[in-house]
């Protein structure tokens, strides 16, 4: 193992995978510098499972339906493993009043791909929110100046944008077989 690097582990399939839950314990029991990518390939992928690899391993997932487009989508793939990228990011929202932010860990960015975040805030405001972390291996900060707008200000589908990724994470891990509490939580947050 290399401090300087993270190591790899590329999980490839055409098919659909069960266990689930058993895949997501081994990957959690990798060390810190271990990333899991998952590439799925055809309409059978375990889309589920291809997703939780590459959350619980701090990766990042692709899958492709469309068998024309396999060629233009392993070279995508191909680029995120092999270009420079930001690793161990944490956000210090500078005061403004954010809660419930999902993904709760900041994962990983990878060659083009977006930082998507979503999270509740209560009343409007001003600051400078800053994204820290590692940029191949070097220390890495950038600042931000966000304005919140006030609590009459519309938010249209961004609600449910919220309370889907919250869903999500309450379910994670729960391919089949949901216990009554998870699933009360879940209405809750539907509603």
């Amino acid at each position: 193992s290399d401090p300087d690097r993270y190591r790899m582990i590329i999980f490839l399939t055409d098919g659909y995978i069960g266990n689930e839950q058993e895949i997501f314990t081994a990957i959690d029991m990798l060390p810190e510098d271990v990333r899991v990518f998952a590439l799925g390939i055809g309409g059978s992928v375990n889309h589920f499972l291809m997703h939780g690899m590459a959350r619980h391993g701090h990766g990042a997932t692709t899958i492709v339906e469309d068998e024309a487009r396999i060629a233009e989508a392993v070279e995508e793939f191909r680029d995120w493993v092999t270009r420079p990228y930001l690793t161990d990011l944490s956000i210090d929202w500078g005061g403004l009043p954010i809660h419930d932010v999902y993904p709760q860990v900041v994962p990983d960015l990878f060659a083009g791909q977006n930082l998507n975040l979503v999270g509740r805030y209560y009343g409007g405001g001003s600051g400078k929110v800053t994204l820290t972390g590692r940029l191949a291996g070097q220390w890495w900060e950038k600042s931000f100046e966000v304005t919140l707008p006030g609590r009459n200000e519309s938010h249209g589908s961004l609600l449910s944008v919220w309370a889907r990724r919250g869903i999500d994470r309450l379910l994670d891990g729960y391919p089949s077989g949901v216990p009554d509490d998870v699933k009360e939580q879940v209405v809750e947050l539907a509603v």
